[in-house]
């Protein structure tokens, strides 16, 4: 539950009616709306529910004082939110919300690029910057982000039957700054079940920050769903997925820090593998995974940077080291042996026994006996030692007719081609991918395509390529693919199982929005949507998000007078306090110069003491006020509405200048502008006086009538009668005095009438026989043997 309350929904400025408002303690003019509707500075107010408020007396031992309950009220009904000031946006804006904010912000929306909201080329989508547009309370938490209302990524499917390409987005949130597909997967068993590392990395170097595990079963029209979001939650880094060839249950996630997890149940359950992978082997700082390949015969190939390429045979159960996998490195100018990073694992498709590895620097290494020995594949291709040559192997493709063909992408060099096994190299796609250009295209994926032999795709960070020969000749394949300018790909090809061979893309730094669909505006319950349409850089609009200021209290002796007086504030974004501790403790301190309806201690839940919930057993939902200004015998009416001062974003509490509005606290209360039952409640302050020592129980004693008016009293009308006194005990006589507010005292009264024990009659005169003004008065009984008695008595002449 949070501390002091909740929200709705609207806004108003202040213009009209005053209304002047009088009560025990409080004076102030309120400036009412001519309407009141939600958009023009002012929230609506409204009281808690009438049949939730209760009032029960304190239990024994604690101090005595009335405790007030009441539901908080719930956001549908107690904030507001809206649209403002956008003039200059050229679309249609919608908001929906239930605020969900104990203070009042305003959030500020600035196109930094002009475009198409839901325009479909990179060039033309649209961007919105959006934040506080002013410093929020302290302790509380801003909000802001970037909307790309464009929509030209996410994963693509090119449907090879109809040579056309559409999205597969659905399910996928939309409210991403970029929609970043780090990790895509197609289950070898079904053609239509994936899985996805959904990222939103927003830089040019996507650092494997994941926004969660997703997967799409069923047809081609099916929707993504968040699954593992417990063990894969949002900030977790992530970049590698694979299925199992024949269980699409079983599938790894490769991650940047953590090793690797392994589930075979579908997701409900992982296995964790990070020093298990080697257990006597000096491990890394991290368990960052470089590469993950299960292959079709079922072994499952991990590298970790650092640690080494670890081989499953028995599909994840337990892993083998390839510790003999080490390539040439540099140190402090010394030549070295090192584990390499290895960033892809391939089977040779014609010779199971023949391992192929992309690694940095080397670009490939192989082993023709399933990883017992290794040695460099790259032939006259680079010497190691000399000036650049550095070479990091990216993608690996083996011709399955002739494995002494292979082709390797690099992420600077471009694309090489051998035709005997790596003994001569050849530079191959200069033509598109000349030195300048390849510098800045890593080359992530080769493929063949499994309906044309001898066709080759290959993606690079911005491009789709294709080669109809083999590989020797190459040229761009974007002119069919949607809105590629702009997209970074990382490309997968369905199998030849019962799909049509269709090619799926994976977008980096694309937008996914559907022009409609409501954003949150972060986690304050509030989301705007954005029509289909043209916006200027530069436009901009807010969005006005109220709550109601706070609680307040309100008691009097006697509803017939009117005349409430405000006992308690709580002030949800400043709250301040006369008292130092909670009220129901047993000891408190009262600060000097305080107005005394400052009682925010006395509330619960309360920021300023927020374990005060389970220190009192308050059920979540619920929320308590402690007054302990109130006497035994005493009748009295409380009230509880929500008070604010209109829009204070962006005001600091020293400057704020608005006066108070409030909730009704009955029906047809002139003092609020608005309308409602109120929730009125009577409660009668009722404890039984303590038994005399060694004696029986009595019950309470109490004075009647109180308050006492002219002509209502005994014995002519100005006489009260203290009645249940006990018998007066041996130990001495019962005594009751009584005293002004100021602890002056007026009467001291025995109780001496042998024929009428239980009552004692008193003129509400002085000691010197004046009657006394009007006024409260408290009065105390002493008994020998038991603890005084209070109570207090309300004289009206």
């Amino acid at each position: 539950m949070r501390q002091g309350g909740v929200k709705k929904l609207g806004l108003f400025f202040c213009t009209g009616v005053v209304v002047v408002l009088s009560w025990t303690g409080l004076n102030l003019a309120q400036t009412v709306p001519d309407s009141l509707s939600c958009g023009a500075g002012f929230l609506p107010l409204v009281s808690p529910d009438g049949d939730d408020l209760s009032v029960r007396l304190s239990a024994p031992g604690e101090r005595f004082g009335a405790i007030v309950r009441w539901r908080d009220l719930a956001d549908s009904v107690a904030t507001c939110a809206a649209i403002i000031d956008s003039e200059s946006v050229l679309v249609t804006l919608d908001l929906a919300c239930e605020y969900r904010s104990d203070f009042d912000r305003e959030v500020e929306f600035f196109f930094s690029r002009a475009g198409e909201v839901g325009g479909t080329t990179w060039a033309t989508m649209s961007m919105v910057d959006w934040g506080d547009r002013f410093p929020v309370p302290e302790g509380e938490e801003s909000v802001g982000g970037t909307f790309l209302l464009g929509n030209n990524g996410g994963v693509l499917r090119y449907q090879r039957s109809t040579d056309t390409w559409t999205q597969m987005n659905a399910g996928l949130p939309q409210h991403l700054r970029y929609t970043d597909i780090l990790a895509l997967a197609q289950s070898p068993q079904d053609p239509e079940h994936f899985l996805l590392l959904l990222g939103s990395a927003g830089d040019p170097q996507p650092t494997g920050r994941t926004q969660g595990l997703w997967e799409r079963t069923g047809s081609a029209e099916g929707s993504w769903s968040r699954i593992a979001s417990d063990v894969f939650p949002d900030g977790f880094l992530a970049r590698q997925v694979v299925f199992a060839p024949d269980d699409d249950a079983t599938f790894a996630v490769g991650t940047n820090a953590d090793g690797l997890f392994i589930t075979f149940d579908g997701g409900a359950s992982f296995q964790q593998w990070t020093t298990e992978l080697a257990p006597g082997l000096p491990y890394p700082a991290n368990f960052k995974v470089t590469a993950l390949s299960w292959t079709p015969g079922g072994d499952l190939f991990v590298a970790v940077a650092a640690f080494g390429l670890f081989v499953s045979h028995d599909g994840g159960q337990s892993f083998v080291h390839l510790e003999n996998l080490l390539v040439p490195d540099i140190q402090n100018e010394q030549p070295v042996t090192v584990f390499p990073q290895v960033n892809l694992v391939v089977v040779d498709p014609s010779n199971p026994d023949h391992l192929l590895v992309a690694v940095d620097n080397n670009a490939l290494f192989h082993s023709s006996d399933t990883g017992e020995t290794w040695e460099a594949m790259t032939g006259d291709w680079i010497t190691v030692g000399e000036e650049g040559w550095k070479h990091n192997g990216l993608s690996v493709l083996v011709n399955p007719a002739d494995p002494q063909e292979v082709l390797v992408g690099t992420e600077k060099k471009g694309i090489w081609r051998t035709t005997d096994g790596g003994a001569h190299w050849v530079r191959v796609a200069e033509e598109i991918l000349p030195q300048e250009v390849s510098s800045t295209e890593p080359v992530h994926s080769l493929f063949y395509d499994p309906l044309l032999p001898g066709t080759i795709f290959g993606a690079t960070t911005n491009h789709l390529l294709t080669s109809g020969d083999g590989g020797f000749s190459w040229a761009w394949f974007e002119d069919t693919v949607p809105n590629a300018s702009g997209n970074a790909f990382l490309p997968s090809l369905a199998g030849p199982g019962p799909g049509q061979g269709d090619l799926f893309l994976a977008s980096l730094f694309g937008g996914i929005y559907e022009a409609g669909t409501l954003l949150p505006i972060a986690d304050t319950g509030m989301m705007v949507s954005f029509a289909a349409g043209p916006v200027d850089s530069g436009a901009t609009f807010s969005v006005l998000g109220q709550d109601f200021q706070g609680y307040a209290i309100w008691r009097c002796v006697d509803v017939a007078s009117a005349t409430m007086q405000l006992i308690g504030l709580y002030d949800k974004t400043n709250p301040e306090s006369c008292i130092e501790g909670n009220c129901a403790d047993q000891n408190y301190n009262i600060n000097p110069n305080c107005f005394s309806e400052r009682r925010a201690a006395c509330f619960c839940p309360n920021k300023m003491d927020p374990g005060c919930t389970e220190r009192l057993g308050i059920p979540e939902g619920w929320v308590e006020f402690f007054d302990d200004d109130v006497f035994n015998g005493f009748t009295y009416f409380y009230a509880v509405t929500t008070f604010d001062y209109g829009s204070t974003a962006g005001v600091e509490p020293p400057s704020l200048a608005q006066e108070m509005l409030f909730s009704p606290r009955f029906d047809g209360d002139d003092n609020s502008p608005f309308t409602g039952p109120g929730n009125l409640i009577k409660f009668t302050a009722n404890v039984h006086g303590q038994p005399l020592a060694g004696g029986e129980g009595t019950d309470e004693v109490i004075v009647i009538p109180n308050p006492l008016r002219q002509g209502t009293g005994f014995r002519g009308g100005r006489y009260v009668m203290f009645t249940n006194l006990p018998d007066p005990p041996d130990t001495g006589e019962i005594r009751i005095k009584v005293f002004t507010l100021d602890g002056d005292v007026v009467a001291d009264l025995a109780h001496d009438n042998p024929e009428d024990r239980a009552n004692l009659y008193w003129d509400t005169a002085n000691q010197s026989g004046e009657v006394l003004a009007s006024g409260v008065y408290i009065w105390k009984t002493e008994i020998p043997g038991r603890d005084d008695f209070y109570g207090k008595l309300v004289i009206i002449r």
